[in-house]
């Protein structure tokens, strides 16, 4: 940035992926041994956390990257994700919302931080499995950092070969505003985003006026002037062979 030169801007942003991917290999794993050896829960939480700041850092460094080509070039690298020559969408999409599969929440076991089940993650293969056979195209799956989203999207993005990113915004308590900021983020961009309910169901209503199967109460406002259509609501006993 200070130099005003673009050929270091672009090198970094091109890593930027790279370290994604790592993140996402030290999460699996410590999911994992938070459902093998819950006592250690504190301690597996902490090197998640330090692993995901550490990815921050490199968001806010790609950042950095993008504004100095931008000041030296004058060229918007922001979002050139697809092949050279390929015409951006011009608009934010988000083709599909996915509540986490069925969490273990035992007695004694913190529920924000519960993993799934051994059926919830069969019945997330079946959903991705069913995905896959009605060839689903999206960029990327957005998730919820909690490890009972996390699981369910890494088993989606195993099926639909995509990678998994972390979204603050997908906790509970997620809003129509949220979903603003999040579109914002990933303009151009087919998302499926992967949460909770009954904040899907609320979301849902606010921007179709349908309302979903599990919601639970009136739709947040705060997205009037969007407009949106509920095309499929596929519950997951549906996805079952």
């Amino acid at each position: 940035m200070c130099a005003k030169t673009s050929s270091s801007g672009r090198g970094l942003k091109a890593r930027d992926k790279a370290l994604d991917e790592l993140n996402a290999q030290v999460s699996r794993p410590l999911i994992e041994r938070m459902a093998q050896d819950p006592d250690q829960l504190r301690g597996y939480l902490n090197l998640m956390f330090i692993a995901r700041h550490l990815e921050r850092v490199g968001d806010h460094a790609t950042n950095i990257a993008e504004d100095a080509v931008f000041a030296a070039a004058a060229e918007d690298i922001r979002h050139q994700n697809r092949g050279a020559g390929e015409k951006q969408p011009p608009v934010s999409l988000c083709d599909f919302f996915l509540r986490h599969g069925a969490a273990d929440c035992r007695i004694g076991r913190p529920g924000r931080w519960a993993p799934l089940t051994k059926a919830g993650r069969k019945e997330m293969h079946a959903v991705g499995e069913f995905a896959a056979d009605r060839k689903v195209k999206v960029d990327c799956v957005l998730t919820s950092p909690l490890p009972r989203a996390e699981q369910t999207a890494d088993i989606i993005a195993e099926h639909l070969k995509v990678v998994v990113r972390q979204e603050r915004l997908l906790t509970p308590g997620f809003r129509a505003e949220d979903l603003a900021r999040v579109l914002r983020k990933h303009p151009g961009d087919a998302l499926m985003l992967v949460g909770h309910e009954p904040d899907f169901s609320k979301v849902i209503k606010s921007l179709t006026g349908e309302k979903s199967s599990c919601q639970s109460g009136p739709g947040p406002g705060g997205l009037r002037q969007e407009k949106g259509k509920l095309l499929w609501l596929v519950p997951p006993k549906l996805t079952a062979k």
